[in-house]
């Protein structure tokens, strides 16, 4: 069984990412959950904890859990999504911000199944970060230069799974996510 992240490993299980500008609420939830299922993740379950008056009376500290898996024939590898974060209870009380753990796990036999799991940490990491990096209350436009960031993770992410399957080479996955890097780059995003 290999879990991400591992103590054993080295890695470090307290790990927390922050997304300053986005608000933990239902909306972003949403739109984290359709791209998980796009991506072909299975979400299992999604779980809203009660939220609570925060820090200041201005805000309230949300807390979500979301579930699932995502199978290589018959081997899953699962994953659990710990989504917290400030929401502004008064609106003009501030932007919000968001923080995210993410664990994976997956039994193997294989160094290429081990290897599945790695990968799948960071396909789920490009997902996230697609949602997450800009406030879920602003859509993704076209030529946005703010959303740039997530927009390649999401291609890379997208190309990594068609090598894994089998539908491109490791050849081409790395040069269109070349021709993705330098095309953002020229466009000053």
């Amino acid at each position: 069984m290999r879990t991400v992240p591992d103590r054993a490993e080295g890695e470090s299980d307290q790990d927390t990412t922050e997304f300053p500008g986005t608000v933990p609420d239902h909306d972003t939830v949403a739109l984290l959950v359709d791209a998980l299922s796009e991506g072909g993740y299975y979400v299992k379950r999604t779980v809203e904890n009660r939220p609570q008056v925060g820090g200041t009376s201005s805000s309230l500290t949300r807390s979500w859990d979301i579930g699932g898996r995502y199978y290589f024939g018959v081997y899953p590898v699962d994953f659990d999504i710990q989504l917290t974060g400030e929401e502004p209870a008064v609106p003009g009380a501030g932007r919000g911000v968001t923080r995210v753990k993410l664990h994976v796990r997956g039994a193997h036999a294989t160094p290429e199944m081990r290897d599945r799991v790695l990968d799948e940490h960071r396909n789920l990491w490009g997902r996230i970060r697609g949602v997450l990096e800009k406030p879920a209350s602003s859509p993704p436009g076209d030529g946005d230069p703010e959303n740039a960031g997530s927009i390649v993770s999401q291609v890379r992410a997208l190309l990594e799974r068609a090598t894994r399957q089998g539908k491109i080479s490791t050849a081409s996955e790395h040069e269109l996510v070349e021709h993705v890097d330098a095309a953002f780059r020229r466009s000053g995003s």
